[in-house]
């Protein structure tokens, strides 16, 4: 590979490193061309993307997006995935991983810590953003739903005791 092609490679890569809130490693051994392509179309699909890199490149763009820790995890064949929501990232790897062997999380990357593999399928146990704000949603409407109810029940036993009282007058 020409030297001008490699530095173009490492500056794209840079680029993609330094605007992305997370990063993930992983070891696809194991993995065919065939399902590497799943893998990045289950990954496409939810807006993230999925790249095959030499070691040796993606230390250079590690290195010039100042994320250096990562370097230390560069061994063996290397793919990295880009995102922006860690929950998201971290539940297609794992369930591809459960689905397929492979896969092998080395670390992740996300607002400057360094995740263990173990805490990436953590994270993956996180309900979904949707399923977290109806949540919240549900906590902020409870306590109006309860004085509706809680009046409804009032109104309820004013009327029932009027009723009772047209019945005793014979009105």
């Amino acid at each position: 590979m020409k030297r001008e092609l490699k530095e173009k490679i490492v500056d794209e890569l840079k680029s993609a490193l330094s605007n992305s809130k997370g990063i993930w490693l992983t070891d696809f051994r194991g993995l065919d061309v065939e399902t590497i392509g799943k893998l990045r179309r289950r990954l496409r699909e939810n807006s993230l993307r999925y790249q095959v890199v030499k070691n040796s490149i993606l230390q250079f763009a590690l290195q010039k997006a100042k994320i250096e820790p990562l370097t230390m995890y560069l061994d063996g064949p290397t793919g990295i995935c880009f995102g922006d929501d860690p929950v998201l990232v971290a539940r297609i790897l794992t369930e591809f991983q459960r689905e397929v062997g492979a896969p092998n999380l080395k670390v992740g990357w996300f607002d400057g810590k360094i995740l263990s593999p173990g805490e990436i399928k953590d994270i993956a146990l996180i309900p979904g953003r949707d399923v977290l704000l109806s949540e919240f949603l549900n906590i902020l409407v409870a306590p109006l739903s309860n004085l509706i109810f809680t009046l409804q029940s009032i109104l309820r036993k004013l009327v029932l005791i009027l009723d009772e009282v047209v019945k005793k007058k014979g009105v």
